[in-house]
């Protein structure tokens, strides 16, 4: 929310606010601040996956979730077992860390397969010379955007070039256009499994464009990615 809103918020409450007593104040402040906070979330969901065959009884599924809910940036964690897939929504305007994820896991014994971490993500798009990244929303965790790479009918691609930072032409239009008219935007795909640190990368399964950013381009925050 820029400074124009913010004052245009505070000019339209200064007289109600100063005309009713001090504890209805004090709640108007904070209305007035979650106002004024992020308006969408950022890093909606995380989901992990595992092989089911090492975590099959109660007591594991148990000491999982115990400890995935223990993650201070996790907010709910569902897990099914059958499936060897953990659910994790992340708390809003928390930067994203796969590192507490791994360890609660390896503490019980497990590991995550190999692609095994999907993202659902919104917010802007900023280009750097070809290529783009998600910026998300509220705490602005950078996340470099990759395309699936399909090889020719009998061609053989190793795993190093089975993905690109150049995107296909449908997306990257899809993408330029969200960043042209500084829309948000939702993407989900897979975290690459070779930078579970910074810089991220999101190999892009689905892109939906959303809203409007109330944040001006000026104010769109660069960390890491």
């Amino acid at each position: 929310m820029d400074i124009n809103r913010i004052s245009t918020i505070i000019s339209g409450f200064d007289h109600f606010i100063f005309s009713i007593p001090v504890s209805k104040t004090i709640f108007c402040i904070l209305i007035l601040i979650g106002l004024t906070g992020s308006l969408f979330a950022e890093i909606e969901l995380v989901s992990v996956s595992w092989n089911p065959a090492y975590c099959r009884s109660e007591s594991c599924e148990k000491n999982l979730k115990k400890r995935l809910n223990a993650i201070n940036r996790v907010d709910k964690v569902e897990i099914n077992l059958a499936a060897g897939r953990a659910d994790l929504w992340w708390k809003h305007d928390i930067t994203f860390s796969f590192d507490p994820i791994n360890r609660a896991m390896r503490r019980i014994g497990l590991n995550v397969n190999d692609d095994g971490v999907r993202l659902k993500v919104r917010g802007t798009i900023q280009q750097y010379g070809n290529r783009l990244a998600l910026i998300s929303a509220g705490d602005g965790t950078r996340f470099e955007l990759l395309s699936h790479v399909i090889p020719s009918e009998g061609e053989y691609l190793p795993e190093h070039k089975r993905v690109t930072p150049i995107l296909d032409k449908v997306n990257q239009e899809i993408l330029l256009d969200a960043s042209v008219k500084n829309q948000i935007v939702r993407i989900e795909g897979i975290l690459y499994r070779h930078n579970y640190t910074p810089p991220f990368k999101i190999l892009i399964d689905r892109i939906q464009k959303l809203s409007e950013n109330p944040e001006p381009e000026g104010k769109k925050s660069l960390n890491g990615f």
